[in-house]
């Protein structure tokens, strides 16, 4: 027996000593910028030799370390895959029963770097912490969580898939984050309690339906800065509490029923950008339009059913305006046209676009209001 312990002391020693070696300067001096991560610190590890050094405790502030962004007290038992190309993907909650999650950064020293498709689908988790090193969030991921109240972002989430939030009934207020290049299509349908969004200066598109049925959203915040180009269908249809929408020079497209039944919207102001004009169809509010310059088409039932406009000027640059454009505007009294009289007998004019109830519209050529 003693025979056996000495052996085993001395392979142990011997072991001991090689691998106190190959942690040791070794002759060089440890160099490499490669950073790893468990639970308790950080550190490097050296490109010549593959030995741990430089290691420091983590520096959390709000959860999060200020060196490496270790996400410190990340909520245990979530399920995570290992993905081709390297990093980890959350995919669902697995063993955990906390209603606050909070995402790791790293798992097995690779980054968490997704959150897949239906990840936390109609789970009831309250809030989610997301870390820098997460890029992507993809469809549905948070699709019917009725009872999250609160998104965190991390700084580099480069994409947003459709419906990620959809359903979400007690997201109240959103700050997406900078650097997506869209506003994917239903991301927010029927999220009922929501009542602001920051739109990032990087969207460039709000996509199909994307805040369809917001019927508490108030304010859409985008600012001088916006690259936005593009509304797409539907994009705000039945949100019956928005009041106005801010459109970024440049702006280009705005399409069909964008903003349909937007009862409380009641002021737009068109930018010169912008050559085709739709989607504000049973705005019952809208008492004032301002086009662009440049404006050329006015949509089919582009403003049908706005109940409100009284008077109407539009550009020397008009030349189409479709079937029903104005229908059932039946307020509407003065129609001002900036072009000669042959130019507006050049404008096409698809059928019943200024039918409406009472006395006919007015028109005033080579005039402004």
């Amino acid at each position: 027996m003693k025979r056996k312990f000495l052996i085993t002391c001395v392979l142990f020693a011997a072991v001991t000593s090689v691998f106190a070696l190959t942690a040791c300067d070794g002759g060089h001096t440890h160099s490499g910028n490669t950073m790893r991560r468990n639970d308790s610190e950080h550190f490097k590890v050296c490109a010549e030799c593959q030995a741990y050094y430089d290691e420091e405790a983590h520096t959390p502030v709000d959860g999060v370390c200020t060196v490496c962004g270790y996400v410190v007290g990340y909520t245990q038992g979530l399920e995570l895959q290992y993905l081709h190309g390297g990093g980890y993907a959350v995919t669902g909650l697995g063993t955990a029963t906390e209603a606050q999650i909070v995402i790791p950064s790293y798992y097995v020293y690779e980054p968490v770097i997704a959150i897949s498709e239906r990840a936390f689908e109609n789970s009831a988790i309250k809030s989610v912490v997301i870390p820098d090193t997460v890029t992507k969030i993809e469809d549905r991921a948070f699709s019917g969580c009725t009872a999250l109240e609160s998104v965190t972002f991390g700084a580099h989430t480069e994409e947003l898939g459709s419906a990620v939030f959809k359903g979400c009934t007690a997201l109240k207020e959103m700050v997406l984050p900078q650097g997506i290049p869209a506003i994917n299509d239903h991301l927010f349908e029927s999220c009922t309690a929501l009542k602001s969004v920051t739109v990032p200066d990087s969207v460039k598109k709000i996509d199909f339906q994307a805040f369809i049925f917001c019927g508490a959203l108030e304010e859409v915040i985008v600012s001088d800065e916006s690259k936005l180009v593009e509304i797409a269908n539907g994009a705000f249809s039945d949100c019956k509490k928005l009041k106005t929408f801010e459109f970024p020079q440049g702006f280009q497209t705005i399409g069909s029923g964008a903003f349909g039944g937007c009862e409380s919207l009641n002021n737009i102001v068109l930018p010169d950008s912008l050559i085709d004009v739709d989607g504000f169809a049973g705005c019952t509010s809208l008492s004032t339009i301002k086009f662009g310059n440049a404006v050329e088409t006015i949509a089919k039932s582009a403003f049908e059913r706005c109940a409100a406009l009284q008077a109407v000027s539009l550009p020397a640059t008009l030349k189409n305006i479709g079937a029903f454009a104005f229908s059932s505007c039946n307020a509407l009294a003065d129609l001002y046209f900036a072009g000669t009289q042959t130019q507006w007998d050049e404008v096409e004019q698809g059928e019943f676009w200024n039918q409406k109830e009472g006395d006919p519209i007015h028109l005033h050529i080579n005039a402004t209001n």
